[in-house]
């Protein structure tokens, strides 16, 4: 499919689908893997007992940029984000801080 158009409703809106390519990122030396605290359990009890975190990366017009979203498991809901120029830890804390100030967990 990559390279390939596809046009999608009323408006006819045309979107090209490139060919996906590999960004590796590499562990700092001595950097300890995080242990697996969920096992598996994608099923919290109740909201704001579990929260998740990934890191993409979108192009914009300017260049690119990193997006950190955190997610409340229960919900499935983003409930704090951060956008960046740089991916490193701040990128993270400060998306985690926001979800923290919106959600105040127990």
């Amino acid at each position: 499919m990559a390279g390939e158009e596809t046009h999608a409703g009323r408006e006819s809106l045309v979107c090209q689908q490139r060919r996906a390519y590999k960004v590796i990122t590499k562990p700092r030396k001595g950097a300890e893997v995080a242990q697996n605290l969920l096992n598996q359990n994608f099923n919290p009890p109740g909201p704001d007992q579990v929260w998740v975190s990934d890191i993409t990366y979108l192009k914009t017009g300017e260049g690119w940029v990193y997006l950190s979203a955190i997610m409340d498991l229960y919900s499935r809901r983003i409930v704090g984000w951060q956008v960046d120029k740089r991916m490193d830890s701040s990128l993270v804390c400060q998306a985690l801080m926001k979800a923290y100030n919106l959600r105040s967990p127990p």
